[in-house]
């Protein structure tokens, strides 16, 4: 992995914390687990294992499970034409598209096919957005 490309991981999941990102890792076995943290000084990405507070992997062996745009469900198709007018623009608060696609968890920056992150199996994911942080 390029320094560049840490840096894209690294910044992709900070922005996706307050949504619960699930991470695919190794960690004395190959796991699925929720990050809680990233440590921006080490490049390590914090783990939520019980009883184990210092659990954590470097980010060059952690992918995120994202969901490519494709996988929209039919609510999703039908909400998304929403942050446009007719001519494309946006019509809404960049904020709040940017806060309904890291909230849906998709790949906007195309780390799937970069081999950073996983494509997020069907239903992984089933958070409704609120349109607010939590």
């Amino acid at each position: 992995m390029t320094q560049e490309e840490k840096e894209l991981l690294l910044k992709d999941l900070c922005a996706r914390l307050p949504y619960v990102i699930i991470v695919h890792t190794w960690y004395n076995k190959p796991l699925d687990i929720k990050c809680t943290g990233i440590d921006l000084y080490t490049n390590t990405v914090n783990l939520d294992i019980p009883d184990d507070d210092n659990a954590k992997v470097y980010i060059d062996n952690c992918k995120p499970y994202l969901r490519p745009l494709s996988s929209m469900t039919e609510e999703e198709k039908e909400t998304y034409p929403m942050f446009f007018n007719e001519d494309g623009l946006l019509n809404t608060s960049l904020d709040t598209y940017l806060e309904w696609l890291l909230e849906g968890h998709f790949d906007f920056k195309g780390l799937i096919p970069r081999g950073l992150a996983l494509e997020a199996p069907e239903g992984m994911y089933n958070i409704p957005f609120h349109g607010k942080n939590r």
